[in-house]
């Protein structure tokens, strides 16, 4: 039940400016710097409003270990935060085999981590220390081979030329993260948790086929004039 709140609130971080500064032909520093900071800043927000609304949502679905788990789960908002620039910024410069180095390196960090919980008897903290731990060490590894840096000189003016576009990206990510997200709430209240991770899990091997296209799309996204052609032709010539 978390990880829906968790998914809306990183929907909201992640799409909208980021994917405009991606768009961005002439991209400045003051850019970036504005919507790391904006990122920072809702990020916090969010956190501390999830982490208000705990108590009711234990209550809620009668989950007491809500109240444990939530604050630390919900610390992926601000890790998430925190690399958002510099992943926006690889992804622009199309460093997408540094950046498949990295989410590598934090899966299996993270993994060993959650095998040695769940092997000294942690249960379901092993899950939420696996979540946190892979987003940790992808923002140390990020930071790491990224060379930008935030500097407190910023112009406001760059948030509000690109809001009118984010808005509209934003807006389309939470449709598609509430449809796809949706049911988990009523299922967590209507059967048991077991029934749910069985759902979440089911969800996972269906959304397995969908990768490869997404990658496809997602680079076509990105794209910007110059090599949209090349990226069209290499499609079109798998589809031929």
């Amino acid at each position: 039940v978390l990880t829906v709140f968790v998914t809306l609130s990183q929907v909201f971080i992640d799409s909208g400016f980021s994917q405009t500064l991606i768009r961005k032909a002439n991209a400045t520093t003051e850019d970036f710097k504005a919507v790391f900071r904006f990122n920072l800043i809702a990020s916090l927000a969010l956190y501390a409003i999830l982490t208000a609304t705990t108590p009711w949502v234990a209550s809620y679905y009668g989950w007491e270990l809500i109240r444990k788990v939530a604050p630390v789960l919900y610390l992926l908002l601000p890790l998430n935060a925190l690399c958002v620039i510099q992943n926006t910024i690889m992804v622009k410069e199309f460093r997408f085999a540094q950046l498949s180095t990295i989410i590598f390196f934090s899966s299996l960090i993270s993994g060993i981590i959650a095998i040695v919980m769940a092997l000294t008897g942690f249960g379901i903290w092993s899950l939420v220390g696996q979540r946190v731990s892979m987003m940790a060490t992808k923002a140390i590894l990020l930071w790491w081979k990224s060379p930008w840096r935030w500097r407190r000189d910023i112009r406001t003016g760059s948030l509000r030329e690109m809001t009118p576009y984010s808005l509209r990206l934003i807006a389309t990510d939470m449709i598609t993260a509430i449809y796809n997200n949706i049911a988990q709430l009523f299922i967590g209240k209507i059967y048991s948790a077991d029934m749910l991770g069985y759902y979440n899990q089911a969800q996972k091997l269906k959304n397995c086929g969908k990768c490869t296209c997404h990658i496809f799309v997602s680079i076509g996204f990105f794209t910007d004039n110059r090599h949209k052609k090349a990226i069209l032709g290499f499609l079109s010539g798998i589809y031929d």
